[in-house]
């Protein structure tokens, strides 16, 4: 449910939404997650693979986080305060 109402999952941008969670790499720099290679060089085949690994590790991260609302070091929750008006 959006302030505009009711989205498919799919359609929905996480702005939108009331309370969400962010993940960085590197959680003091909020650096995300990115396909590095060096500088003058597109990526080749296994970089994604190798970042997709880096990022699995954190799995248990996420699910602490969506399943018991407690955030590892690695999560961030955004909750935005909306004003809703009463009917009077």
């Amino acid at each position: 449910m959006t302030i505009t109402g009711h989205w498919a999952a799919e359609d929905v941008f996480v702005d939108w939404l009331d309370e969400y969670f962010v993940m960085y790499a590197c959680p003091w720099l909020r650096i995300w997650f990115s396909l590095w290679h060096w500088p003058h060089r597109s990526p080749v085949r296994g970089d994604d693979e190798k970042l997709a690994l880096r990022v699995a590790r954190f799995v248990p991260e996420i699910e602490l986080a969506l399943r018991d609302g407690r955030l590892g070091p690695h999560m961030r929750r955004v909750v935005i305060p909306r004003h809703v008006p009463r009917n009077t």
